[in-house]
């Protein structure tokens, strides 16, 4: 093995079942503590929703430099901060 020990427990059925209830009750909690907490980024589709135009328009904005973007590899975001920012800089004042 590489260097790692190894610890033998003998477990009963019923223990056994204790410990994967309890885990999967934790890895569920954690799971929906995690799915409330909103988005920190957005793609491209998500940031069109909320700017209320095309896609294509969002990509040519970040390209432009306009609306703050960053990779994340091959893939565009957008901060959730600097959309809002971008919208409330952008209102039309009608």
């Amino acid at each position: 093995m590489n260097g790692a020990a190894v610890i033998m427990v003998q477990l009963s059925v019923e223990d056994l079942a204790k410990l994967i209830r309890k885990e999967v009750r934790e890895a569920l909690a954690a799971n929906a503590q995690q799915a409330q907490q909103p988005a920190s980024s957005l793609t491209a589709k998500e940031t069109a929703e909320v700017l209320k135009i095309p896609a294509h328009r969002v990509r040519e904005l970040a390209r432009s430099g306009a609306l703050p973007s960053f990779k994340i590899g091959t893939t565009v975001r957008f901060d959730v901060a600097g959309v809002e920012a971008f919208k409330a800089a952008n209102r039309s004042k009608t």
